[in-house]
Formats: structure tokens, sequence, C-alpha cells
């Protein structure tokens, strides 16, 4: 008899709702402590649960090291029927009109541009609306964060895209102007700069390996020109510091009206070539999804639909 057999043939009664979210949740968490954490209950309760969800299945679902778990071959073939019957029952729950007691963690991963943006806004609406959903970020470049979804270790991505992956879906957000920003000490530049202009000036962008730090580079490269000092600084907020710091010029979203009420003494440039625009879209998992993250994507959806020009909501 197959896996998948032997789990439609199941006499349900040995399981509980329970014992299939903390499957769920310690495949994605890979850590009795994380999810005990997460579910608010005891490592000793966790591992009780797993234990009699396997012994109900007839299967091992897990292989155990000393600090990590890992889904055995027979968990992984089960996990999405595990994880369809969790969406089932939280669609249940919102179809009772019970939103207000979603509860879940859910792991998000954002660029610097989107954390100093329109996400603490997005958050602030999430927290208001819903109590019981509970949010962990990772701010980073937007290839590590595609490697972190890759790797099931965040929900949700908020990154640069376009990205084609058969097993995640990209909802695009909208896309941002870049333009070239300059700092006190570099008065003496046309109005319209070329990347010969700039080549002896000293230029801020992102950490190497970034979709920016590419952009910059080229630009220049088009032009057969090289940067005489290129300094690398991961983090959108110490880019635009550095820079009014007198660091020369360096590229920075268009509109960010809160990063330059901040900054007040950084001049736009116009710029010829003129630079590329970023765009910004939302990467999840496809099928079934907890409540919590299906709730995020909803209101993401809902929120920032072709807003995402000003990084604000």
């Amino acid at each position: 008899m197959s896996l998948r057999e032997k789990f439609d043939t199941l006499d349900v009664p040995p399981m509980n709702l329970k014992q299939i979210e903390t499957f769920v949740w310690l495949a994605r968490l890979s850590s009795f402590r994380e999810t005990a954490k997460h579910l608010r209950t005891t490592q000793p309760a966790i591992s009780a649960r797993i234990r009699e969800l396997e012994e109900a299945l007839g299967v091992p679902l897990f292989t155990r090291t000393s600090r990590r778990v890992r889904l055995s071959r027979q968990g992984s073939e089960l996990l999405r029927y595990a994880e369809r019957i969790a969406g089932l029952a939280a669609e249940l729950q919102e179809r009772a009109g019970n939103l207000g007691s979603i509860q879940g963690l859910v792991r998000i991963g954002a660029t610097h541009a989107v954390a100093t943006g329109w996400l603490p806004k997005l958050l602030k609406l999430l927290s208001a609306e819903y109590k019981g959903i509970e949010v962990m970020l990772r701010v980073d470049m937007s290839t590590t964060i595609y490697q972190q979804l890759l790797r099931n270790e965040i929900d949700l991505a908020f990154l640069l895209g376009p990205i084609a992956h058969p097993s995640h879906s990209y909802l695009p957000l909208g896309s941002i102007d870049l333009g070239w920003i300059a700092g006190p000490g570099v008065d003496r530049l046309p109005a319209t700069v070329t990347p010969a202009d700039l080549a002896s000036v000293p230029v801020v962008t992102d950490a190497i390996g970034s979709s920016l730090h590419r952009i910059c580079v080229d630009w220049f490269r088009g032009a057969g020109v090289e940067p005489r000092v290129l300094h690398t600084c991961a983090g959108l907020l110490p880019r635009a510091q550095l820079i009014q710091a007198g660091f020369g010029v360096g590229i920075l979203p268009a509109a960010a009206p809160e990063l330059y009420r901040q900054l007040t003494r950084l001049r736009r440039l116009t710029s010829d070539p003129p630079l590329p625009k970023l765009e910004y879209g939302m990467a999840y998992h496809l099928g079934d999804m907890p409540a919590a993250v299906r709730t995020v994507v909803r209101l993401t959806r809902e929120k920032l639909k072709d807003t995402i020009g000003d990084l604000s909501l």
C-alpha cells in the first residue's frame, strides 16, 4: 500500500489538529525548542504530539540530530497533506467569522529599502487587526532573501523581481525610480551628470552582489569608465547618511519621503543615461498556507498594490 493510500484510508480518531499543526510547524522550524516557543507550549509536549502522530500514521516523520530535526522521506511525502488539513481548518475558522482568533508566526524577509519604507506601516496595520499573528523579520539583500525563501527559512519575501520558480508565487507590487543623490562637497557637478562626470567623485553603493551594486557598476561601464572610489554599504539609510556626511554621491530611490525629511542636505541629480527602475514584488510558497501567512498575503495585496513607488502606504 502506498503512503497516499495509507493516509487516505487511515482511521482518523487517533489524530487531532494539534498533532497535525505541530507536525507542520516542526517541519518549518526544524527545532523542537522553536516549535514549542511558537506554539506556546513545552518541548516535551511537542515531542509527545509528534510521537503520537507517528504512531497513528505508522511511519517516522522526522530524523533527529542533537540540535535539529529533518523531515524523513515519509514525512516529506505526508507534509503536504498535513498542510492541507491545517489550511482547511484555518479556512473553517475564517468562514465562521472568527478572524480575530487567527494565530501563528509569519517569517518575512525584506530588503533594506522595504524595511525602512512601507513595511513598518503594513506591520502596524497587521498588528491592529490580527492580535494573534506574530512576525519574525529578516532584513537583507534581495539575493539573500530569495535564497532563504528557497530553503523554506521564511514564508514571505518582499524583494526585487521579477522571479520565476515552479514552487513559488510572485506578485509584482510596483516599481521604484532610482536617482543619483549628492551630498555636500560636490556642488560643481553639472545639472545633468554622465558617468564621466561622476567617475572622479567618490561613489557610495550597496553591498557587492546586490542589484543596486550591479546597476551602479553597469552604468559606469556602459560609458567605458570606472569610478575612482567605490564605497560599499548595505542598507538604504546608512548609505544616505554616508552621502550626507560628505562621502560623495550614490544611487537612492528617487521618491522616499521619510528618508529625505530626515536627511535635508541631500541633492537629487539628473543623469544621462537615466538609471533603470527597480521592480519590487512579493514572493511566497505555492500551495496551502497557514492562515496567518495567508492573512499577511491578503493584507499586502489590499494595501500595497500599485502604491509602492513612493516607499510608503
